[in-house]
């Protein structure tokens, strides 16, 4: 009976992977047979080498396992590694059908070593230590995944151009995302070496790209205005990271800083709690109408779904007032002043807004919301609250508090919830840029990173999909996950290390950084 064993949760990495040839789990009440070497038979080791190459050439796949592991009892440990690495490379090219009649424990073995040239890279690692674990006895297994797992370890150092523009126009813009950088950096301590490149420094951004070449970068970070992408895009390959689209530019990696479909993630949060009636709060702005027009493709797709637009002006000196009349709380008034006159009485009373919304979905940019949600609380409209990514803070500050936009929820960027690291959107863009250097093999398999901007995931034309976070301010504006959020926090188990919280601690690994920078002006 064949036993497989079930690919392990992937270190370092989150979401889920593609479809793979997946087996039955380990069952730890069985037991598994002993694996025995075969019988060392009479014969020199040259015959068995020449016995071993004719069983190869003969796909006489059984005599050529057999004989391999007879050869490493009498090899020397370099023959061994040798004779593992040549085997090992030979598994694959094994016909299905000899594996299927295998009945021995050891050609099992072999069978699952022969398996990891199915999978993606980043799966093989874990595949082989699994087989280590199941094939704990039979030491071509053991022999071969140590010295495998040796080689997929060993760091590789990389030499990484950052290339952006530091004109009087761009370099606060530069100069965030290149803390970003240098944060992630510092934070997985890795060894590549960083090498700044100022596009200003050149006539053209197709001589600043080859100067990066010539100086053997592995890796290319930037730029991110569109001209200059527009100018590189011919001349993009797998190793260049645009901070932006790059619509010419399929082979290259597109990190952009907005969420086209933020929208649509923030209708499948609010549709995940069964609402039905949502209300809309707008000014009244061409590009509201516009986000009013998607919202109405998506939202009324489900049956029974509706729409309650509430728009206003913007401009209005008024905003209680102009606040009321969306909320159908001085129609309350109207009733109030027939009651006064039929009755010839003064009534106390508070108005009462309309009572058929579910949740309500604000629309606006940040400094503007900020004036409406204490307008709500005066109305009493004790709903949940949601917002669109616009309310994302433009500085992450450690202990933010903002009371006036309390108990709203709102997409983010996942860095929100960890300032002491990353203090701006654009710094969140320069970590993930950083990290699709490390880790750009597990997307290119299909599997996602919790990045500093959301769980970020590979599309096949070179752009990188974002799952923003859902969070919000409490009832004290204090910044929060939202309870129906899972854990989004964006640097836990892929890092390796917990974030360097002590001054000291950072600024001695800043000395350090800088030590490696070529040119530190920048």
């Amino acid at each position: 009976m064949k036993i497989f064993v079930i690919i392990a949760s992937i270190l370092l990495l989150s979401a889920c992977a593609p479809k793979l040839p997946l087996a039955p789990a380990i069952d730890e009440t069985v037991q598994i047979p002993t694996i025995v070497t075969p019988p060392l038979e009479e014969i020199s080791a040259p015959d068995l080498v020449a016995q071993r190459q004719q069983a190869l050439a003969t796909q006489n796949w059984g005599r050529y396992l057999d004989t391999t592991e007879i050869l490493l009892v009498i090899a020397t440990p370099e023959q061994q590694h040798s004779l593992l690495l040549d085997t090992y490379a030979q598994l694959d090219q094994i016909n299905p059908s000899f594996w299927q009649q295998a009945q021995t424990s050891r050609h099992q073995a072999w069978h699952s070593l022969a398996i990891t040239h199915q999978l993606p890279i980043s799966f093989q690692l874990a595949w082989l230590e699994d087989s280590g674990k199941l094939f704990h006895d039979h030491p071509a297994t053991q022999q071969l995944v140590s010295l495998l797992s040796e080689t997929k370890h060993a760091p590789k150092q990389q030499r990484i151009a950052i290339l952006l523009p530091f004109d009087s126009r761009t370099q606060p813009l530069s100069n965030q995302i290149r803390a970003g950088i240098l944060a992630a950096y510092w934070q997985t301590a890795q060894q590549d070496q960083l090498l700044f490149f100022n596009l200003e420094d050149y006539t053209n951004p197709i001589e600043a790209y080859e100067a990066t070449q010539q100086a053997g970068a592995d890796w290319v970070i930037g730029p991110f205005d569109r001209n200059t992408i527009e100018a590189l895009s011919r001349v993009a390959n797998d190793r260049l990271i645009f901070l932006n689209s790059a619509p010419n530019a399929s082979n290259a990696w597109q990190l952009q800083f907005g969420t086209p479909d933020s929208l649509q993630q923030l209708i499948y949060h609010i549709g995940k709690q069964d609402y039905r009636n949502l209300a809309v709060l707008y000014a009244d702005q061409p590009n509201h109408q516009q986000q009013i027009s998607k919202l109405e493709e998506k939202w009324l797709t489900t049956p029974q779904n509706r729409i309650i637009p509430l728009s206003f002006e913007q401009n209005q000196r008024n905003l209680r007032d102009e606040l009321g009349r969306a909320l159908q709380s001085d129609q309350s008034q109207v009733r109030a002043n027939f009651l006064q006159r039929t009755l010839a009485n003064n009534l106390t009373f508070f108005p009462r807004h309309r009572g058929d919304l579910d949740a309500l979905l604000l629309l606006g940019e940040r400094e503007y919301l900020a004036n409406i949600q204490p307008q709500l609380d005066f109305f009493q409209v004790n709903i949940p609250v949601y917002a669109m990514d616009t309310l994302m803070p433009t500085e992450f500050r450690p202990g933010l508090a903002e009371p006036d936009l309390k108990n709203i929820r709102f997409l983010s960027y996942s860095a929100v919830m960890s300032p002491e690291l990353i203090s701006s959107p654009l710094a969140a863009l320069g970590w993930d840029s950083f990290l699709i250097t490390q880790y750009h093999q597990a997307l290119l398999d299909g599997l996602s990173l919790n990045g500093a901007t959301g769980q970020l995931r590979h599309h096949e034309k070179g752009l990188i999909n974002r799952q923003l976070a859902l969070v919000r301010f409490n009832a004290r504006g204090q910044l929060i996950t939202d309870d129906t959020q899972p854990n989004i926090w964006p640097f836990a188990n892929y890092t390796g290390q917990p974030a360097p919280m002590h001054p000291r601690e950072r600024e001695q690994r800043q000395r350090e950084l800088l030590e490696l920078i070529t040119q530190p002006n920048f």
